[in-house]
């Protein structure tokens, strides 16, 4: 009788393990695809580039939940709007008068580049 038990339990446990298996990386987060911030054959887009670089640096503290600041980066009207009045890029590039942004650290250059040229496109979605 233990060994019918002990039989269940592996099938049981190897249904519940195998279970996890059907799920596609690549349909559980899509915007990780292709979300090297640097590849130029990458288009300078909010949803193909910026949301990546932004939930990868500022998230953390710029969400609508944190806000820190009372600046929120998780979604394109918000971070449109701080691109547009140049309070992006000048946090990114701590320039004078904008308080340097991520703290204690720096933007990977290639990343700071695919933001400006995300504003230079006009800030497509």
């Amino acid at each position: 009788m233990k060994h019918i038990y002990h039989i269940l339990f592996v099938l049981l446990f190897t249904l519940i393990v195998n279970g996890c298996n059907y799920d596609k990386f690549e349909e559980l987060y899509p915007q990780t695809l292709n979300n090297n911030p640097c590849d130029s054959s990458v288009a300078s887009t909010y949803n193909l580039s910026v949301k990546y670089i932004l939930s990868s640096n500022c998230i953390s503290c710029h969400s609508s939940d944190i806000a820190s600041g009372g600046v929120i980066l998780d979604n394109y009207e918000a971070v449109l709007e701080q691109a547009q009045k140049g309070a992006l890029m000048g946090a990114v590039l701590h320039k004078g008068g904008y308080q340097p942004m991520p703290p204690g650290s720096s933007i990977p250059q290639c990343q700071i580049e695919k933001l400006q040229k995300w504003i230079d496109a006009k800030e497509p979605q």
